[in-house]
Formats: C-alpha cells, structure tokens, sequence
C-alpha cells in the first residue's frame, strides 16, 4: 500500500502526468480503491479490476467499484476472477452509460431476472464485448433485458472457451452487426496430446455458427494445434458467396508436439490447403498464424509453407508470435 499512496501523492504532485494515465489495472481491495477516489485521473479510458483481498459482494465494496467505473472518461471495464449477483453488477454498469467496451475473463454470475430498465434510462452502447473463460451464467445474464447495456452496434466480439447455448442465443440477436469475431475450443486436459482428437472443437464451432455473422470482416480463431486448423474447414460450411471476410487469424496455443513426427503434422496441414482454397473468399487479403513463444516458431514457420503451397501462390499466408 505503500507504493499505492506514494504514486497517488506523486500523481497529484504532477497532474500533467495524472492527464497522461489512460489504463489502468488494479486489484480488489478497499484501500486501493478508496485512494483511487482521490485522485484525479482525467483522461482515464480503461480500467481493469482483478480479484483481490476483497471481494465485491462485501458491505461497502460493489459501491467502491461502482465510484470508479462511474468516471466520466471511462470507456472500457475489464473484471477478472470475479463472482457476483447480477443485480450488483447491473448496478455498476448503470453507473456509466458511456461505456463502450465491456470484458470478463473468468467470471461467473448469480443470476435472478433483473428489473427491466425504462425505455427512457441511458444504456450504455457496448461495441466491444469479451467473454473468455466465463461461466454459462454470465452469457444467460447478458440476455436479461434488465441489464442497462445496448448491444445492437456490437462490432467485436471474443466468446472464447465460453460457448454455450445461452451464448449462442445472446450473439443470434446481435450477429448483424459483429465485424470481428474471435472465439476457439473449450479448455481441454493438460494430459491431452496437441496433436490429438480434440473433438470439442466442432461443438464448438457449432454453437457459435460463425458464417451466420453476414458483417464479419475479421476471424480470430484460437486452436490447439496444426491438427485444429486442418479440422476447421467445416466451420466454413453454409459460407454464402458474397462475403466480407478480409482477415483470418489462427492463434496456436498448443504444445510442441510430444510424440507424432512432425511428416504427420504437415499432412494434417497438407489436407487443409485445397480445401480452403476452393472456399468462396473474394474479399480475403491474409490468413494469419501465430504461434506461442513455447513453440519452434522456425520448423512452425517451414512446415506451413511447405504444406500451403495454394495460399503461398497467392501470397496470403503471414506468420507472427506472441
């Protein structure tokens, strides 16, 4: 705490450095936050609350966090490892009616139908929404209409390991809108092969129905390896001719391959090639793939260009790491 009072008293020292702060992250504890109403922040935009000594449903807590969302240049709420009612949240969220951006990670809700909001009270316009790892229960909350959020110019949306049949419910009432979609499989056993059967990814897929979002302009997919990107083509079934798909992205959070020989990882790529080059993508500038620091980014890098040899003739194949 310390530290936290020492830069408070510096930032108030230097408000053209307290002007400059646009991001912040802090963890839930009532001194942090109660310093926080001190300061004078004017240009913060992003707040990221993680989980810490307090817990938001404690007295006194929930109308703490509410004080700090409520700054009036807050765009963006981001809250991690998080438990709440829905009546709580909705209570903080009402607290902004202009946020624009709105990300759970880890997080679960106590749901009970919420009192709808009059037609007359501001809700907030979300055009960016995360929900990553999350219980069911928050994807059935987001289609409570008592929540004093708009979702009907949503631009991105990141549902991933969150697929559920509430989810795909919430995102059929606001896939016309979505431009950039990211989503991937559902968490899977460490003791799992990455090159293995990993048949939660088709369910997936299923649930989320990515070619029903006929604005799509960005795909974000996040898979486990070059078996998951081979065993994807079917998410492009029903794909209509006139698209906009400019960008696809495939995110490799897998391991290095633990035992098959990396001759069966390029045939499982191999057979990826000529089915996605006959997919009717008239709008397509690059098809990404990144891979984790964990992995031989150099041999990853080789094996596909030598397994996609369509997509590198029409020099849309790009590679990068995280």
């Amino acid at each position: 705490m310390d530290h936290c009072r020492g830069l408070a008293a510096f930032l108030k020292d230097s408000p053209h450095l307290a002007a400059r702060v646009c991001s912040l992250f802090v963890t839930l504890n009532v001194e942090i936050f109660t310093l926080l109403a001190t300061m004078e922040l004017p240009n913060l935009r992003y707040i990221h609350i993680g989980a810490g000594e307090a817990d938001i449903m404690d007295d006194g807590v929930a109308e703490l966090v509410q004080a700090a969302v409520a700054r009036p240049s807050i765009r963006h709420l981001r809250m991690t490892d998080m438990g709440f009612f829905s009546d709580v949240l909705a209570t903080i969220l009402r607290s902004n009616g202009h946020l624009q951006g709105l990300h759970f990670g880890r997080c679960a809700a106590i749901h009970d139908q919420l009192t709808n909001v009059s037609e007359r009270s501001q809700r907030a316009m979300i055009t960016h929404l995360s929900v990553a790892r999350c219980s069911p229960s928050l994807a059935k909350l987001l289609k409570d209409p008592g929540l004093p959020l708009d979702f009907s110019k949503l631009v991105y949306a990141n549902v991933l390991n969150s697929a559920t049949t509430h989810l795909s419910e919430f995102l059929g009432a606001v896939r016309e809108s979505v431009k950039w979609l990211t989503f991937g499989p559902d968490d899977v056993n460490d003791e799992v092969d990455d090159l293995g059967d990993l048949d939660a990814d088709s369910a997936i897929y299923r649930s989320i129905e990515p070619m029903r979002f006929p604005a799509v302009t960005r795909l974000t997919l996040n898979v486990w390896s070059s078996k998951s990107i081979a065993e994807s083509l079917p998410i492009f079934s029903g794909l209509p001719p006139q698209n906009y798909i400019q960008d696809i992205t495939y995110v490799v959070m897998g391991r290095v391959s633990r035992g098959p020989t990396w001759d069966r990882a390029k045939a499982l790529a191999a057979a990826f090639d000529p089915g996605f080059a006959a997919l009717p993508l008239p709008a397509l500038e690059r098809v990404e793939i990144r891979f984790s620091a964990a992995l031989d980014v150099e041999d990853q890098v080789s094996m596909y260009r030598e397994a996609f040899p369509l997509l590198n003739a029409r020099e849309l194949l790009f590679f990068s790491s995280y």
